[in-house]
């Protein structure tokens, strides 16, 4: 009798034990809040493919919904921090049914997985790891994160969003059509998703130059090997990859290189990359949304001022909002 009393003057009073009952309100096991709050924590997930932790900034469903929205960075992702989650997204979806998850690193990685070691890596203390590093980007972003995701934080393996940005664009639409059964939706914005719109003596230059801002060589990304180097390029162009996508809800984002009205140029050489660059982006998006139409899948191409730049990508982020819940949500 005693018991039934206090556990029933422990329910009036609202004492009852609710560590679990607010799915954002508590810290999952070896995981530490981000500095940037919003209900961030970052949780260092070992992937048995790269041979490391890899620290992911996430941030739960408000009310424990099973959907998750994948959010990948530009060239410049150092292991350091997601740049997404610098950016207004974690605020913009505080109050939203669903799970931003913001992977730490993959800078001029292309979110794929690497053919050969040997990938330079800086951890979070500023420490190199030379020449003995693997990229499995795609092993981890689809086989391995999403079992940890399930089991600590409720997120699906099948009802899952992806947005990318420029380098990220690109590895979004390449994900997206390499796993249809894990993406219902892809968003890429400012990415060249037909960079092999010439030839792909075009593309496997424009990837050489972009894996050497991570340090890694486009030999390490593709294989040393042809058959191996020519089944790697086709894999990571979006153009072949989109195949996968026709039960895919599909949009893509490139600016005319004019910046929105409230929106201002960066300084310096930051204005013509985010220019002419968007502009470059804009031609190579349009002759990737004729092809994959041609093919009978549907996408939707978003266009108009934009630039090369994150408040560019965060307005249209804030745009597809609603679009992202009702796939996910």
């Amino acid at each position: 009798m005693l018991t039934a009393l206090l556990s029933a003057l422990v329910l009036i009073l609202g004492l009852a034990p609710a560590a679990h009952a607010d799915n954002r309100g508590w810290l999952r096991q070896g995981c530490w809040w981000s500095p940037r709050g919003h209900g961030v924590q970052i949780c260092p997930v070992y992937s048995p493919a790269m041979g490391r932790n890899v620290d992911v900034s996430i941030q739960p469903a408000r009310n424990g919904g099973n959907g998750g929205l994948y959010m990948l960075g530009g060239i410049g992702s150092t292991p350091n921090e997601n740049q997404w989650a610098n950016t207004p997204a974690p605020a913009l979806f505080e109050d939203s049914n669903v799970t931003l998850i913001m992977p730490h690193g993959g800078e001029g990685e292309f979110y794929a997985d690497w053919e050969h070691p040997g990938h330079p890596l800086f951890n979070n203390s500023g420490e190199f790891f030379p020449a003995n590093q693997i990229a499995k980007w795609d092993t981890f972003l689809t086989g391995e994160l999403p079992v940890y995701l399930e089991r600590n934080f409720g997120v699906s393996r099948h009802r899952n969003s992806i947005v990318g940005i420029s380098m990220g664009a690109v590895g979004a639409i390449n994900l997206a059509g390499h796993h249809p059964d894990q993406f219902k939706q892809v968003l890429a914005f400012s990415g060249f998703l037909d960079p092999a719109a010439l030839t792909h003596v075009s593309m496997a230059t424009g990837f050489a130059l972009a894996t050497n801002v991570g340090g890694g060589q486009i030999t390490e990304m593709w294989g040393s090997s042809p058959s191996a180097f020519m089944d790697n390029m086709y894999r990571s162009d979006p153009v072949a990859s989109a195949e996968g996508l026709r039960n895919t809800d599909v949009i893509v984002f490139s600016g005319s290189g004019l910046p929105p009205a409230g929106h201002h140029l960066p300084a310096g050489f930051g204005a013509i990359v985010a220019t002419t660059g968007e502009v470059a982006i804009n031609a190579s998006t349009a002759l990737f949304v004729a092809k994959v139409r041609g093919r009978g899948i549907g996408v939707e191409h978003q266009t108009g001022p934009g630039i090369h730049a994150w408040p560019t990508w965060e307005m249209k982020l804030a745009e597809n909002k609603g679009r992202i819940l009702s796939a996910v949500g």
